[in-house]
């Protein structure tokens, strides 16, 4: 079960492996930036940071939040299913970097 850790902008999955992490920044009251996932690399390509980018998209959705996907993974998520292109901030969300070098990536 993913949990939001709100003081800390902080969406994490404790599993087996260790914890797998999904890292935002509120640029404004209204603005959720999305800027690095981490999954451990035995856990890697079981779903993980599918788990946490839905947990942090529905999350925005509920609460009237726009996103910015800096990183490189959410973009690509948001690609493949876009129910939640609507929650992208206009000016800086439609086209965010997909190179990763914005990414953060721990």
């Amino acid at each position: 079960m993913v949990e939001h850790l709100t003081a800390q902008n902080l969406f994490v999955l404790k599993m087996p492996d260790g914890e797998a992490k999904l890292v935002y920044r509120m640029t404004s009251p209204t603005v959720m930036e999305i800027v690095s996932t981490f999954v451990p690399s035995a856990a890697r390509g079981r779903g993980t940071a599918a788990k946490l980018t839905e947990a942090a998209l529905s999350y925005a959705r509920d609460h009237g939040l726009q996103i910015i996907p800096t990183c490189w993974y959410v973009g690509g998520y948001i690609d493949k299913h876009p129910e939640f292109a609507v929650l992208l901030e206009p000016s800086q969300g439609i086209k965010p970097d997909r190179t990763g070098a914005s990414c953060e990536i721990w």
